[in-house]
């Protein structure tokens, strides 16, 4: 049997502003969905698993406040903390990104074969941005 992470499902109160942001890294529109309760969309990139994203519409949340990139990341929560992205330039992409969200500075993994900084997207989850040696 061949396994592998198939998909990571996030949901967002603005369907189309996730879906620009995801588009930044290469991710499409494979399918959607939607009735009066739920909008899903799966986005897919050439490689790597698909992002699904959910939106209903009944429920309003606020925007994550952001006070402190520098608190990013928060991996001492249980559960899923963040997603990471690969790209090929990260001081490019760090620098558009920063147009529109806090960013952290570029650091070295401590394990080593990476560089990566992180941000939010739309709504407020932790993105990690990764770029191999």
């Amino acid at each position: 049997m061949s396994e592998c992470l198939h998909h990571v499902s996030l949901t967002c109160r603005d369907l189309d502003r996730s879906q620009r942001f995801y588009a930044q890294f290469g991710y499409t529109k494979l399918k959607s969905y939607s009735d009066e309760q739920i909008s899903i969309v799966m986005m897919a990139a050439e490689t790597g698993p698909a992002i699904e994203l959910f939106c209903f519409p009944a429920i309003q949340r606020a925007a994550p406040q952001i006070s402190n990139i520098e608190s990013v990341p928060d991996i001492q929560t249980i559960g899923i903390t963040h997603i990471a992205i690969q790209v090929d330039d990260i001081t490019a992409t760090r620098q558009q990104l920063s147009q529109f969200a806090p960013c952290t500075e570029i650091k070295t993994a401590r394990l080593g074969g990476f560089v990566y900084f992180f941000t939010h997207d739309p709504d407020g989850n932790q993105i990690e941005i990764i770029m191999e040696n």
